[in-house]
C-alpha cells in the first residue's frame, strides 16, 4: 500500500498503532483515506520514492489485517512551485481481530 503525497520534497508522515482507529472529524482534515492491509511479514516499511530502501524506517507488527485511515492535513499550505509546504500525513493503523486476507 502507498500514500501518495502532493508535493516532490521531505514531508512530515505520523503513524500510529492502536486497538481501533480514530474518529477523524473531516472538518479539520484536507483529505482522508480508509483501507485495508494485510500484513504477512509482520513488518511496515516507511519509505519515500527516492530512500535508500534498507536505510528505511522499519515498524514491527504482528502479522494479520488491518483497518487503516490516513488524514492529510494543510494541503493549501504548499507553495506556487510545490518545493514548501506545511503539508503532513497522518497512517492510523488498528488490527483487525481473526481476520484472514481476501482470497
Amino acid at each position: 500500500m502507498g500514500v501518495e503525497k502532493v508535493r516532490d520534497t521531505e514531508v512530515q508522515v505520523y503513524a500510529a498503532i492502536n486497538n481501533q482507529l480514530p474518529e477523524l472529524d473531516s472538518s479539520q482534515w484536507d483529505r482522508i483515506n480508509r483501507a485495508e492491509i494485510y500484513i504477512e511479514t509482520g513488518r511496515i516499511v516507511f519509505a519515500g520514492c527516492t530512500d535508500y530502501f534498507p536505510d528505511a524506517t522499519r515498524i514491527e507488527v504482528d502479522p494479520g489485517l488491518y483497518d487503516v485511515v490516513i488524514g492529510y492535513k494543510d494541503l493549501e499550505s504548499i507553495s506556487a512551485d510545490g518545493l514548501d509546504g506545511e503539508d503532513s500525513y497522518h497512517i492510523y493503523l488498528a488490527k483487525v481481530p481473526d481476520a484472514m486476507p481476501n482470497d
